[in-house]
């Protein structure tokens, strides 16, 4: 990626398996803005409900950011 290129932004869910706590999400989203992209972490994405990413009603309702869009 040129470095003058804007960031692109990247819109991260976890629409399924909860994320494990030994998960290395800080490390991944660092690697992403070094990487050239705008990483921006679903308000959800973290959520736990036994062994989902949360309820079925918050995983549901991700709603991307205003301007984001599925590539």
């Amino acid at each position: 990626m040129n470095p003058s290129d804007p960031q692109r932004p990247v819109y991260l869910i976890s629409p399924s398996g909860a994320v494990g706590e030994e998960a290395p999400v800080d490390a991944a989203l660092s690697h992403l803005r070094a990487s050239g992209f705008e990483p921006v972490l679903d308000r959800t994405a973290l959520s736990r409900s036994q062994r989902f990413a949360g309820t079925d009603a918050q995983r549901a309702s991700v709603a991307p950011l205003e301007g984001f869009r599925a590539a």
